[in-house]
């Protein structure tokens, strides 16, 4: 015994002292405390309490009640359990059916009965429980519950959104992996108590699976038939959670039992069960699969309706489950006669594996591709085929006429290749109209499937000591026909990616207790993700070889992109090499002290994120190729196709320039090229370092204090190879800046710093063209300065006013810190210099852009990402009050209250963006003119009253005031020289400045209708503000006035409603007979939903009429707003809100200026409501049953049963003549069919 205390002991020790890596503390486990007393009410003090494990009929805890008849059994794995005690002069008492949730604490109170301990009295607990020792406000969603009701792709993620306080903009079908099967990131946005998406922590037995680059998808998805249940915890009063001030959830795997259990699933859906796409319905032309046309009334000759034909689509998801104890060898123990396995009593198997097989195609995507006659080189219009970079011009022969093939000498040898490669192997136009003769409207197809195995170990040494061991491994082989996240330009069988997501974890845990009231608990977590994708379509270097010379070697697997040549491009994603992992180590220990349960311990983590492909194209960019075209040509003319259909005047002036853009491809006459160096790739590492202690203290018999204080380390991220950089505003010197000229180019003067402000890491420091000189990091490696007193105080109250456990009325406090995002600086370590180079060229040569190529720091003012380097650890706090009243052994109601406030919330902003009216008070250099020039110019102001930025080159007399004689430069290139950080453009900075606010009413209630059945029910009425809407992609408008920007929230909806409901039919439960079988086992199960809208928020481009700068920067500018967009709009596909009450940019027109009031525009953040959503989702079973352990069952699974059109994104750009449409639309009916044998 000594022995084992000892090894417990030192493992726990280890862990909370140095031991290596990983994420944090999370509570896995739940406690049963209760009060011992005998018919008079008199406490029992000294019986002995004897806590067993029924599925596994192990004996897990005995313990003894202490003076005040008190007992508590920490650290349990939740499970179903029996509690017996005995004392002398009283009979035995033993409570069945006790059910402990992870991160409950189950009070089991025992009256005992005077007389012979012989005898024992049995009572079955209630079927549900009131918490009321206990202020953590959780839901607790059940495994049995989570495979019963109609789970959209069976993913258990889906199944947080039934816990009060939870908002949501989930896709309908949750998938598994990081992408979907349609191209897109499966992103989990949830938010939990008015928390962001990005504040959420997500463990699997204890495990961190949350990926920490973005915090919003996940590593590991443990298969929905092998989770025993999980916990939503909203607010997180014990001080043992940490990392996060959002939702944890809490993800237990089961165990196997003392008797062998198993279950084997298949499920299966295809496009003939499911309502077709309604924005695909509503489309006009011929869609990529056709029309089934029909009769409208059924009879012959009647005018014939036609519905766009659904997409192929096919999908299976099968595995099973089996658990059970151990047998193994009996290693010469074995008597005569006796087996050669022998069963050991206390270890438990559990094994789990699933499959998934996805076939479908996407939603229709229109592009513009060559014909026939345009990839021979023959062209309806005269087009010009010199080749500018040979110095030859458009006269004589080098105009092509009409009708005429290129000579096959004229075509380059790398166009040649893309044509022989790729063009030539794409659809010919199917869509062609006088608007787009070129069109082709295709769906992609896309491949995804999944495999999983998890298998688990429980292992019981006695009733002091035990432990368990999982291990689980995922697969998500993909093949992304529009490229990984759907990155590609949507031509079939060109950008194809096949990518694969692997993902396993290693969680092992043991739980000693050295005495009934000393603890010892030691955990080790595994966890890595990773998404690695190859290119395997036609760009993929292994299918087309094109004769280019580049700058720089290609260490990428595809052939330079193509945009810009009169046609939809030719582009990429990947390879891609991301994947990360953590260790993690965590040690806690529990002491029992009287009336107090005293809990600590720590955490040391690491964490690595590897990632390729940040910045740059090291593969190498075609981006612009000629559109000048020989004169004379009168448009628009007539097209005849290659089919012989003629689109009258399709040839306009701008289809003709596209013409010429493809003539000057082929000869291979480009006007820009650029490639970058090499293959931006970081390595980041992180470190944490976490400790807590927290007391539970039964301050009365019906009241349980709880205080808690958790300290916070979240290290800086630094980069293994040492490309990291920063921009400090403190480092910044505004002598040494360079100059800008009205065009927006930096002057190279070597007095002047192209890098002032930047400072890099001290690992790798390093300098770059035009004297680019950053300063060397303060904080070494580091380029952030993190806080090292982050103290996070908890407290919580449960009370039982009456004293009867039916009642409890909890409230608490608690503060918590968030972990610096890896993502952040994963987005700035390929932006900012000196690390990358990029070689540019122009009027250069399709097979050689390396012969006129220039390698150096661009002088146009550049744009930088940033974070703060004083950084302040953002931190939430949440608090309740609720009322939790059992009404009767099959009823809890729960009402309360629930707010949070977010302080030092990351967010973006634009740190180079003007004040309102600095423009229009400053004077500037207009032209490739600049400030302190020899050469004498006249200066101008940099912005004339009245005037609003187009970011473009408009006209004198339109009010421009970038211009030079007759010559007009891009009127927002010329705020350059006045922004306070002058040589640089944007610089978005990450700061921790922002906050959030957030009150609620919640409500949830819970009734067991029997064994199996039961029907819950959760509302939430709320309201979330911010001052910023997510953590780093979107600026406020106006940087000199963020609290304008204090609105509505991402996830702010008014009105959350979801009914969950599990029903038997209690009719012939027995089935017995025929008829028994017939008519029994029948079951329906559902989820109902209703969602109030999501805030939208209306936006402007190319108008800057306050003069901010932020055209061609991060923020997005506002119109102004003369009335309620949400009164008096028609709801409908074509407009949803009142779009009459945005004030449109005027319309530029030639020599005439139009004045306009020079202010920001006051349309406030998230003021359109967007659409509701009402959804019903059902299951319906038959549940055939032979025997006590055999049962079959048929499920019919309807999701969106209704068919409900439920819009989701709105077009909210008021200069697009899409403004005020519905973008996308939320899945039509799906059904799905499955079978399942339980044995």
């Amino acid at each position: 015994m000594r022995i084992r205390a000892l090894i417990s002991g030192l493992l726990t020790l280890a862990v909370v002292a140095c031991l290596s890596t990983a994420m944090i503390a999370q509570e896995v486990t739940g406690t049963i405390v209760g009060t011992v007393k005998d018919a008079n009410g008199a406490v029992v003090s000294g019986a002995t309490v004897v806590i067993t494990d029924t599925a596994k009929k192990v004996v897990v805890r005995t313990i003894m009640t202490n003076s005040d008849g008190d007992y508590s059994a920490p650290n349990l794995s939740p499970s179903e359990y029996s509690v017996s005690v005995e004392a002398p002069n009283f009979k035995k008492s033993v409570q069945t059916g006790v059910k402990l949730d992870v991160g409950q604490r189950r009070s089991v109170d025992i009256n005992l009965q005077a007389g012979n301990v012989a005898e024992t009295v049995t009572v079955e607990a209630d079927r549900v429980a009131i918490d009321s020792t206990s202020a953590t406000g959780g839901t607790i969603i059940s495994g049995d519950q989570a495979r019963e009701i109609p789970v959209n792709n069976r993913n258990w993620v889906q199944l947080i959104t039934l816990a009060p306080g939870v908002s949501n903009d989930l896709a309908d079908q949750v998938y598994v992996g990081t992408t979907n099967p349609d191209g897109q990131a499966n992103t989990i946005n949830i938010s939990v108590n008015g928390a962001r998406s990005s504040q959420n922590t997500f463990t699997v037995d204890g495990a961190d699976v949350t990926d920490r680059g973005s915090n919003i998808t996940i590593q590991a998805y443990p298969s929905l038939d092998s989770i025993g249940e999980f916990k939503v915890l909203r607010s997180l009063f014990p001080a043992e959670s940490g990392r996060s001030g959002g939702g944890q959830i809490n993800v237990v795997t089961r165990s196997g039992g003392s008797k062998f259990r198993g279950s084997a699933f298949l499920f299966w859906r295809n496009e003939q069960y499911n309502a077709n796409n309604y924005l695909v319905n509503s489309t006009t032309g011929t869609p990529a699969f056709g029309r089934n046309c029909f009769p409208a009334d059924g009879l012959p000759n009647s005018d014939e309706r036609c519905q766009a034909r659904r997409a192929p689509f096919s999908y299976y998801n099968y595995g099973g489950t089996f658990g059970g104890p151990v047998y193994f060898l009996d290693f010469g123990e074995r008597g005569p006669g006796e087996p050669y396995f022998r069963k050991y009593d206390r270890t438990f198997f559990f094994f789990s594996t699933e499959r998934r097989r996805d076939r479908r195609f996407t939603s229709p995507i229109t592009t513009t591709v060559p014909d026939a006659f345009l990839k021979n080189g023959v062209f309806p219009v005269p087009v010009c085929i010199n080749r500018t970079y040979l110095s030859e011009t458009c006269t004589g022969s080098n105009i092509l006429a009409a009708g005429t093939p290129i000579p096959a000498a004229m075509i380059n040898p790398a166009a040649l290749a893309y044509l022989n490669g790729v063009y030539r192997k794409l659809a010919n136009p199917n869509n062609p109209s006088v608007s787009n003769p070129f069109a082709l409207v295709d769906q992609i197809p896309n491949e995804a499937d999944f495999r999983q195995e998890l298998i688990k170990i429980d292992h019981s040494f006695n009733d002091q000591w035990s432990m368990y061991y999982r291990y689980q491994q995922d697969k998500i082989p993909t093949l992304d026909g529009n490229s990984l996240f759907s990155s590609g330009t949507g031509l079939n069988g060109v950008s194809t990616t096949s990518t694969n997501s692997p993902g396993k974890t290693h969680t092992f845990q043991t739980t000693y207790a050295a005495s009934p009231t000393l603890i010892f608990e030691g955990r080790y977590n595994y966890g890595y993700g990773a998404i690695l994708s190859q290119n395997v379509g036609l760009l993929a270097l292994s299918n087309t070889q094109v004769p280019v010379t580049l700058p720089f070697a290609n260490q990428r697997d595809r052939i330079p992109s193509i945009s810009g040549n009169g046609f939809t491009g030719l582009g990429s994603f990947g390879p891609y090499d991301n994947f990360s992992y953590k260790h993690n180590f965590t040690g806690t220990t529990t002491w029992l002290s009287g009336n107090h349960a005293v809990k600590f311990g720590g955490v040391y983590s690491i964490y690595r994120k590897n990632e390729n492909a940040l910045a740059g194209v090291n593969e190498g960019s075609f981006t612009a190729f000629p559109a000048t075209r020989p004169a004379g040509t009168t448009l628009p003319i007539n097209y005849t196709t290659p089919g012989g259909v003629v689109l009258t005047n399709a040839i306009t002036t701008t289809v003709a320039d596209n013409l010429q853009r493809w003539a000057s491809f082929l000869v291979g006459n480009v006007s820009s090229f650029s490639q970058a160096s090499f293959d931006y790739t970081a390595d980041l590492r992180q470190k944490t370092i976490e400790a807590f202690v927290q007391d539970e203290w039964k301050a009365k018999s019906n009241m349980t204090i709880s205080v808690g204080l958790r300290y916070s380390y979240f290290g800086a991220p630094w980069d293994k190879n040492g490309r990291l950089s920063n921009f400090d505003p403190a480092m910044f010197s505004a002598a040494s800046a360079p100059l800008v000229t009205g065009a927006g180019n930096r002057i190279v003067d070597p007095t002047r710093n192209f890098c002032s402000g930047i400072f890099v890491n001290e690992q790798n420091y390093a300098t770059a063209a035009n004297n680019c000189t950053p300063t060397l990091s303060p904080y070494g490696k580091y380029v952030i300065d993190v806080s090292k007193t982050d103290f996070a105080p908890r407290v919580g109250i449960a009370w039982d006013p009456f004293k009867k456990g039916k009642t409890s009325v909890r409230m608490g406090y608690g503060m918590y810190h968030e972990q610096v995002l890896n993502g952040t600086f994963l987005q700035n370590i390929g932006v900012n210099p000196p690390y990358q180079i990029t070689a540019t060229a122009s009027t250069t040569s399709l097979n050689n852009p390396a012969a006129n190529s220039a390698v150096a720091s661009g002088v146009t003012s550049q744009s930088l990402r940033a974070v703060q380097a004083d950084w302040k650890t953002p931190y939430m706090q949440h608090w309740t009050l609720d009322v939790q009243q059992q009404i009767t052994s099959k009823t809890v109601v729960t009402i309360g209250y629930a707010g949070s406030k977010g302080t030092h919330l990351q967010g973006l902003t634009e740190l180079n963006s003007l004040p309102a009216g600095k423009a229009l008070a400053s004077t500037c250099a207009p032209g490739n003119n600049y400030t302190g020039q020899a050469a004498a110019f006249t200066p101008v102001a940099c912005q004339q009253a009245g005037y609003a930025f187009r970011n473009s080159a408009t006209t004198a007399a339109q009010g421009n005031t970038n211009v030079v004689g007759t010559t007009a430069f891009n009127d927002n290139l010329i705020l350059d020289q006045i922004r306070p950080y002058r040589g640089y453009r944007s610089i978005a900075i990450v700061q921790p400045r922002y906050d959030s606010n957030y009150h609620s009413l919640q409500m949830s209630a819970t009734h067991r209708l029997g064994v199996g059945s039961q029907i819950g029910a959760n509302y939430t009425w709320s309201k979330n503000l911010t001052t910023s809407i997510n953590d780093r992609s979107t600026a406020p408008q106006n940087a000199y006035d963020i609290r304008s920007e204090y609105q509505l929230a991402a996830f702010d909806r008014r009105h959350i409603l979801s009914v969950n409901y599990v029903y038997e039919l209690p009719f012939f439960k027995k089935q017995q007979g025929f008829v028994g079988k017939m008519f029994g086992g029948w079951q329906f199960n559902g989820i109902a939903t209703y969602n109030s809208g999501l805030p939208f928020t209306v936006t402007t481009s190319s108008y800057d009429a306050a003069g901010l700068g932020i055209l061609n920067t991060n923020p997005s500018a506002r119109p102004n707003i003369t009335c309620d967009p949400n009164q008096g709009g028609a709801q409908t596909l074509q407009q949803w809100f009142n779009t009459s009450c945005f004030t449109t940019n005027p319309a530029l027109v030639t020599g005439v200026f139009t004045p306009v009031p020079n202010t920001v525009g006051n349309t406030a953040r998230g003021n359109v409501t967007g659409p509701s959503t009402v959804r019903f989702d059902l299951t319906a079973v038959k549940n055939l049953r032979f025997g006590e352990t055999f049962r079959i069952q048929l499920r019919a699974e309807g999701f969106n049963i209704f068919n409900n059109v439920n819009f989701r994104g709105l077009n909210t750009n008021v200069s697009l003549a899409s403004f005020g449409t519905v973008s996308t639309v939320r899945d039509s009916r799906t059904m799905q069919f499955g079978a399942k044998v339980f044995f």
